[in-house]
């Protein structure tokens, strides 16, 4: 008898849960292309059967070093992954770090493990498109319910986004409308 008293609450539960924004289409290219978030442009393939993501723009006062800040590299040199835990990585450049690792496949959705170059930590992370066909990336420590999520929106390359972008990236978001 209990079971059925609690019915309408499982079926809005369930409508909820269906009309989510987190639910997202099963194809694994759909997370593949250009992503636009509030601070970055990543670059998303797939290599093999993992995937990897490319940091090919940044905020510009991000882009190098300045006078005011202290830092183990010149001012006005690019700025590398110097809070890496692991002194070997820390020459690396932020543009066109790979933040991605162990990413695969699994029950509709992507999941694997992502790199924060602000903190230097990785996290676990799962990613998906969600129904409006923007990118979500989640990270989080232990459970994922505990975490944060990140939006993306696909890169419209002729639309003006505000972000530096590194010269070894340029062919990928170039404008192609005619007349721009």
């Amino acid at each position: 008898m209990l079971f059925f008293q609690n019915l309408p609450f499982l079926g809005l539960l369930s409508l909820l849960l269906a009309a989510s924004p987190f639910t997202s289409a099963s194809v694994p290219e759909d997370v593949i292309g250009l992503w636009r978030g509030n601070e970055s442009i990543l670059w998303i393939e797939r290599v093999g059967t993992t995937l990897e993501a490319v940091i090919i723009a940044i905020r510009p006062i991000e882009l190098a070093y300045h006078e005011v800040e202290e830092a183990p590299w010149p001012t006005g040199t690019p700025r590398r992954d110097d809070l890496n835990p692991d002194p070997k990585l820390r020459a690396r450049y932020i543009m066109g770090l790979n933040v991605l690792a162990d990413y695969r496949f699994d029950q509709s959705r992507w999941q694997g493990k992502i790199y924060d170059p602000r903190s230097g930590n990785n996290y676990s992370s799962t990613m998906k498109v969600n129904r409006n066909g923007e990118l979500q990336i989640r990270g989080y420590i232990g459970t994922a319910l505990f975490g944060r999520t990140v939006t993306y929106r696909p890169l419209d390359p002729c639309m003006s986004h505000g972000l530096a972008l590194g010269k070894a990236f340029g062919t990928l978001v170039a404008c192609t409308k005619a007349g721009v």
